[in-house]
């Protein structure tokens, strides 16, 4: 196949300034075929030999995995590259994965490097290629079991876009773009602008189009529109309309940078959603997904109130001497999911684990898995707190029929 990819034996130019980095545009790649990808640089082979793969259109999907966040490294130490939630999640064999925000926790806008001092440009750089560079950290599961194996999609959150509840007024924010840009491909992301640096973009897969957010560059205090563009939905003809949100979205979940923040910017989004819109059409099978927390949640959007079904998905490798592990929020404020919540209480020992989304044209199925990929007994603490009551002692699966 590699006949029908253009360009072919073309070169590209590197300098300094952009940190001899290029993006190579392909086109004719047929989904699903896997292409081998060799670069010389002035006439060398690099090794290792990679692989390319793009996902499929309108066919069957296999399960696929959402990841987030995952704290790589922080001012405490490194966590567990070599985690055991990259094998187990690899052995789901599946179509992409996503990993989610807060992928680095190092927060480039505080943090001094000792390469870098206090240029923001040379940190968001050094950041993004210690997290790709396999060659860094040894035998990473992360890189052997994830990053050379799949097609990856990913956005940031706070920490690895600014800081703690970063936001749109954050001045650097146009070096964030630019480096997210330079170092991880994505999907088409809007024109960058002094007042728009964002990296929101759209994908689809199989029966299924994801929307993703971001939730950091473009939000304003006080918000005046949801950080999101919802007329794109209107014109989706995929049977799932998959909303992936880098912050929890569930209406009773009180995290004050989450969507809790901003909830009249939230209610319109679900009244647009539910045909409050110039079209006046409801948009069916529509399923957030999100991150944040540091724990695992389903909600099935109606009997928890929670607006809209939502899969919160836990963080992948922390470790005991990590900060923050499981949970990064008080018991008390963390809301009610109708499945439950795959947590050991705020600021306990890590509850690291991931979650599978597995799509067909009748059913989507929302589960979180520990870090062994397992499903069951995965328990919900302190009890006696929502949601950690009866009947929700453990988090269950949530499988949702298509309208």
């Amino acid at each position: 196949m590699l006949c029908c990819i253009t360009p072919l034996d073309t070169e590209f130019s590197t300098d300094a300034d952009h940190d001899f980095t290029a993006a190579v545009p392909l086109s004719g790649i047929v989904p699903g075929i896997t292409y081998t990808i060799q670069i010389f640089v002035d006439g060398a082979l690099q090794a290792p030999t990679g692989t390319l793969q793009d996902v499929p259109g309108r066919h069957v999907p296999q399960p696929l995995h959402l990841r987030r966040p995952h704290r790589l490294r922080d001012g405490n130490g490194c966590p567990d590259l070599a985690s055991q939630t990259f094998t187990s999640a690899d052995a789901e064999n599946p179509a992409f994965v996503i990993i989610g925000g807060d992928f680095d926790h190092r927060n480039p806008s505080m943090y001094t490097d000792p390469d870098c001092g206090t240029d923001r440009a040379c940190k968001y750089a050094k950041m993004w290629k210690d997290l790709y560079t396999c060659a860094n950290w040894g035998a990473s599961a992360l890189c052997a079991h994830i990053l050379q194996k799949y097609p990856v999609v990913h956005a940031w959150d706070d920490h690895d876009y600014s800081t703690d509840d970063g936001d749109g007024g954050y001045g650097h924010k146009i070096e964030a773009h630019d480096a997210f840009a330079r170092y991880f491909p994505s999907y088409p992301l809007p024109a960058c602008t002094n007042s728009c640096a964002g990296i929101w973009q759209k994908f689809s897969y199989a029966y299924a189009d994801f929307f993703v957010l971001d939730s950091r560059s473009q939000r304003t205090p006080p918000c005046t529109s949801p950080p999101c563009n919802p007329p794109e939905s209107l014109n989706s003809t995929a049977t799932w309309k998959f909303i992936w949100s880098p912050v929890v979205f569930n209406k009773t979940m009180l995290k004050k940078d989450s969507w809790a923040g901003y909830a009249a910017e939230r209610d319109a989004l679900v009244a647009w959603i539910n045909g409050a819109n110039p079209q006046q059409k409801i948009i069916k099978n529509v399923i957030v997904l999100s991150g944040d927390l540091h724990a695992g949640a389903i909600d099935d959007g109606v009997s928890a109130f929670g607006q809209l079904p939502e899969m919160l998905s836990p963080a992948v490798n922390f470790t005991s001497g990590s900060p923050v592990n499981c949970q990064s929020h008080n018991d008390s404020e963390r809301g009610r999911w109708s499945n439950g919540m795959y947590t050991r209480g705020s600021r306990s020992a890590p509850c690291n684990g991931y979650g599978v989304i597995s799509v067909s044209p009748n059913a989507v199925t929302l589960t979180i898995k520990d870090s062994n990929g397992n499903a069951s007994n995965l328990v919900c603490l302190p009890q006696g707190t929502d949601p950690c009551v009866q009947p929700h002692l453990h988090i269950s699966p949530l499988t949702i029929p298509a309208q």
